[in-house]
């Protein structure tokens, strides 16, 4: 049943589906019933699933539900905008609320969806850099515009800083995914407070970029936790934000473009440094 659900699920065809089970029914593997005698189940071949087993399989699967994923996902969420925009005209306001949580909903296992075939990518060794120069402002101004909606929900001002640092030389396209994962985290850590975001020289000529939430403090031991497994949400956070993989994401970019992500020491304001290596040729 599992089996024919995945399959249901990524989009393979009713008549694949429809042979499939003949499949299963004749080798006794289908959703219900049995081999018609244990005669004919003893002529059956064992199967071997050896072949398909290990990280090559993990791979095409992976790959397979994460684009069979986007596109309704991104249906679902485009449905729910319009049916609540609907709502309002039609003054149907008790229905908005749950509009709002399938939206939200189908917004968070999407961002899911995309760190995860990132990550994936990155374990496989599939990271080409495409080094460029990189505007900062720029930047900062696109990673704002993407995060506006979850902003505007959350209250949170966020503060973009490029300091000293006029441009640097990287992969403007990671590093850009690298900020919206760390501040999609942090903004939901941040309750209605502030996020401020502000980028430095390092003493080796490349550039930190850090991320403080005022109001939001660690212990001791929540910052120790935190070193062992960036996945974990740190402090309460708004389980209907789509925070995705968030500080894992961008850690594991900050250390493919060449630095490290640090966390600021405990009983003081939230601070999370990202270091970027600058590329000048």
């Amino acid at each position: 049943m599992l089996v024919l659900a995945f399959l249901a699920g990524v989009g393979v065809g009713a008549a694949a589906l429809a042979a499939y089970g003949r499949l299963g029914g004749a080798a006794g593997l289908g959703t219900t019933g049995a081999p018609e005698s244990a005669a004919a189940a003893a002529e059956l071949p064992a199967p071997s699933f050896a072949p398909l087993m290990g990280p090559a399989l993990d791979d095409v699967v992976l790959t397979v539900v994460g684009h069979r994923m986007r596109t309704p996902l991104t249906n679902i969420i485009g449905y729910a905008e319009l049916l609540q925009e609907d709502a309002v005209f039609l003054e149907q306001t008790d229905f908005i609320p749950d509009l709002v949580r399938i939206r939200r909903s189908g917004e968070h296992l999407l961002a899911l969806v995309d760190d995860v075939m990132e990550l994936t990518s990155i374990a496989a060794g599939r990271v080409e850099l495409r080094v460029e120069r990189i505007v900062l402002s720029d930047l900062f101004e696109r990673v704002r515009e993407a995060l506006a909606p979850l902003l505007r929900r959350t209250l949170v001002e966020l503060d973009l800083r490029d300091g000293a640092v006029d441009a640097l030389h990287t992969d403007g396209e990671r590093l850009e995914r690298a900020l919206r994962a760390g501040l999609r985290h942090v903004v939901a850590l941040a309750g209605q407070g502030g996020v401020r975001c502000e980028a430095r020289r390092s003493d080796d000529g490349g550039v930190i970029i850090a991320l403080s939430v005022s109001g939001v403090r660690l212990t001791a031991a929540q910052r120790e936790a935190l070193l062992v497994d960036m996945s974990q949400p740190m402090v309460a956070v708004d389980a209907t934000e789509p925070v995705g993989l968030g500080l894992v994401l961008c850690a594991e970019l900050a250390s493919v473009l060449g630095g490290e992500l640090r966390v600021g020491p405990a009983d003081q304001a939230l601070r999370i440094e990202i270091s970027v290596v600058d590329r000048r040729a």
